[in-house]
């Protein structure tokens, strides 16, 4: 969900823009699509709705990680909810300190936001756990149901020649082709 470079997942949910303006570079640096929303307020909320919905929003988005197939990865302090004010590019050379470390204080129960899910989710739940890659149909036969399939919004299964031209509208100069099952 988020890397060193570009938001905490704290700040995922509570920036819809970056705030790099203590970097010293008018705010240029860092990337511009975050894809993020902040519930309608910037920063920190006091409004329980707002603080409950993010809390939710983090929940979910640890809940896809580790049912997502292989090693699940989380940015250090994520798990106690750290934020950079917004920032996504503090790792700068000569960036403050204080955006970057970690604030053992936090360590609070109140103040963290993933426990452990090996408590909560069977091990067959966890997609590191998955015995074999997703090949689409039994290798042997070419038979059976897709493990993955992509649809459009009125439900029909997307061919796999549409999602190639798609898939190469948005790459423009690509000339790689996707790996698909038809």
């Amino acid at each position: 969900m988020t890397v060193h470079d570009g938001f905490t997942l704290n700040d995922l949910v509570s920036y819809n823009d970056k705030h790099n303006e203590a970097n010293g570079e008018g705010n240029r640096d860092g990337i511009n699509e975050n894809l993020s929303w902040n519930c309608g307020v910037r920063g920190p909320a006091d409004r329980p709705g707002i603080a409950a919905l993010r809390t939710r929003q983090i929940k979910n988005f640890v809940t896809i990680l580790m049912l997502s197939r292989g090693v699940p990865m989380l940015l250090g302090g994520d798990e106690i909810r750290r934020t950079q004010g917004g920032n996504n590019n503090a790792v700068q050379p000569g960036q403050r300190d204080e955006l970057v470390r970690l604030d053992d204080g936090r360590l609070e129960p109140r103040n963290v936001a993933v426990r452990s899910a090996d408590d909560r989710l069977p091990e067959s739940a966890s997609g590191a756990s998955a015995a074999a890659f997703l090949h689409g149909r039994d290798q042997r036969t070419g038979r059976g149901r897709h493990h993955v399939a992509r649809h459009e919004a009125r439900q029909a299964r997307l061919r796999r020649s549409a999602w190639v031209e798609r898939w190469r509208a948005r790459s423009p100069g690509s000339t790689a082709t996707p790996t698909c099952t038809s």
